[in-house]
């Protein structure tokens, strides 16, 4: 079964994420895991979050072939994005993209019109503005 999305959580924090999502994309096939089995994140060690996370994310990324996998748990993102990102083979996306991006000195987020998602509109481009991060919608038709 091939779905679009893979979200990840700890729990239900990320449903509103997963919320905004269908309701920008209401086509969209979306599976969320609140990986509660762990819980709680923030007292583990990045190597402990990645033990946890790695197997649940291997097995679900086969059983469910996600075109992304969105990391909607702040502890999971802050500590084991890039992690993650080098894990798989598809795209890694979490709550700490844009302050990556302003870290590495990126002054341009580009990527095809209609084909990105984001989840928290309104802070994602307050973050951008503040940070003069411009964000571009390319037409590839």
């Amino acid at each position: 079964m091939a779905c679009d999305y893979l979200f990840i959580d700890s729990g239900t924090g990320g449903l509103p994420y997963l919320d905004h999502l269908k309701k920008t994309r209401p086509g969209a096939c979306c599976v969320y895991i609140a990986e509660n089995k762990n819980f709680p994140y923030g007292t583990k060690t990045k190597s402990e979050i990645l033990d946890c996370l790695i197997p649940v994310l291997k097995d679900a990324v086969n059983r469910f072939e996600p075109r992304a996998i969105v990391v909607a748990c702040n502890t999971m993102s802050v500590n084991v994005l890039d992690e993650l990102r080098s894990s798989f083979d598809i795209p890694v996306v979490g709550l700490k993209t844009l302050k990556m991006m302003k870290k590495a000195g990126v002054t341009a987020l580009a990527f095809q019109a209609g084909r990105l998602v984001l989840l928290d509109r309104e802070a994602v481009i307050a973050f951008a503005n503040r940070h003069k991060i411009a964000i571009v919608g390319i037409d590839s038709g």
